[in-house]
């Protein structure tokens, strides 16, 4: 008997479509694109990847909706409607930190304003002097100021006359992360364990600012660049606990060469009791051209002041745009007397009570 021969069509398993081959490529790139813009939540040292997030995720996004639409089967595309689904979350989550930059309602009582300058002046700046012009003009009590050696660049010289009281992250001024006041300070606090300078040690400091009838801590921190990989992560490893105990409740400026949605990021903000004040100020890079496009320099402040305005500044010679932050610190009756009655005739010494919303001006 004769064995029965199989058809030459059902013997060849078919080859996939182009459509199924596509959709499989789109579903592959966007689970990639999702893993790694969440990566930095189970390895700290790969959390700089969260910094381009927002490039990430869209794209992310674009290839779950092609393979939502290119499946051939239900479940394949219930699959990339998923996806989708999970990218929008995602993103959801990431821009917490940029729609709760809202102060609380401000306490009872009287309070005084504050002005401080925030500002990467970029080591090889040639405009520094219109720089420092810049800042007399916004009148600031402080001003912070970073990659900045004003004990050795004669160009800081006007400032440092109207700003004469200065610490530094090292001693002498040693260091170019510096912080600079019309008044004492009350106290410092360095943070530095080595060669800031080198990149070989932590470039922040925290100093407790007097403002007139009460006091509260400020923190100024330029942190590494974010590549290679994990170069930042040691820094703030040792951020973290500086904002826990010295910083805690006060204000945290300064560039962090990383954005406010990373892990990192947020868990200095929760470390130190503070939250994202500078919202959406995006201020690098910095050009006459363009508006820049990261938020690397960012201000955030807890419950002993109360924020009022953040503002950008303009292109100032740096590759990042200053941050101007107006804020008000509540005094207590007995240091709001002392301060009535060292204010002198020609002394402002303002009672309006301060707004609740901040406004954002990032022209």
């Amino acid at each position: 008997m004769k064995a029965a021969v199989p058809h030459p069509e059902t013997s060849i398993k078919q080859a996939p479509s182009a459509r199924s081959v596509a959709s499989g490529l789109a579903h592959g790139g966007a689970l990639g694109l999702l893993l790694a813009s969440a990566m930095g939540a189970a390895l700290p040292q790969a959390d700089s990847l969260q910094i381009v997030a927002p490039a990430l995720l869209p794209m992310a996004m674009m290839l779950a909706f092609a393979a939502a639409l290119g499946g051939d089967s239900l479940g394949v595309r219930l699959l990339g409607w998923s996806w989708l689904a999970t990218a929008i979350a995602w993103s959801c989550v990431l821009t917490t930190p940029l729609r709760t930059a809202i102060t609380s309602p401000p306490a009872e009582g009287h309070r005084v304003p504050l002005r401080i300058v925030s500002f990467n002046a970029y080591r090889y700046n040639r405009q520094i002097p219109i720089a420092i012009d810049w800042i007399e003009a916004q009148n600031p009590d402080v001003v912070v100021l970073l990659e900045a050696m004003v004990a050795d660049n004669a160009a800081y010289a006007p400032l440092r006359r109207d700003f004469p009281f200065a610490e530094s992250c090292a001693p002498q001024l040693r260091c170019s992360t510096v912080v600079l006041a019309k008044r004492p300070f009350r106290n410092v606090w360095r943070h530095t364990r080595g060669d800031p300078e080198n990149r070989k040690a932590l470039s922040a400091l925290t100093v407790l600012v007097d403002a007139g009838c009460s006091t509260f801590p400020l923190t100024a921190a330029h942190l590494s660049r974010p590549w290679p990989l994990g170069l930042q992560e040691p820094e703030f490893r040792l951020l973290e606990p500086a904002m826990k105990t010295r910083g805690r409740g006060g204000v945290l400026v300064g560039d962090f060469n990383s954005a406010p949605w990373t892990f990192a990021m947020r868990r200095i903000a929760q470390a130190g009791g503070v939250h994202l004040v500078s919202g959406t100020a995006t201020t690098w890079p910095s050009s006459n051209r363009s508006n820049p496009w990261l938020p690397l320099d960012q201000a955030y402040a807890g419950t002993s002041t109360d924020v009022t305005t953040v503002s950008r500044g303009p292109h100032l010679g740096s590759d990042h745009r200053p941050l101007v932050i107006d804020l008000t610190v509540a005094c207590t009756p007995s240091s709001l007397h002392r301060t009535m009655m060292e204010t002198s005739p020609n002394e402002s010494f303002s009672t309006t009570k301060p707004k609740v919303i901040i406004k954002y001006n990032f022209s």
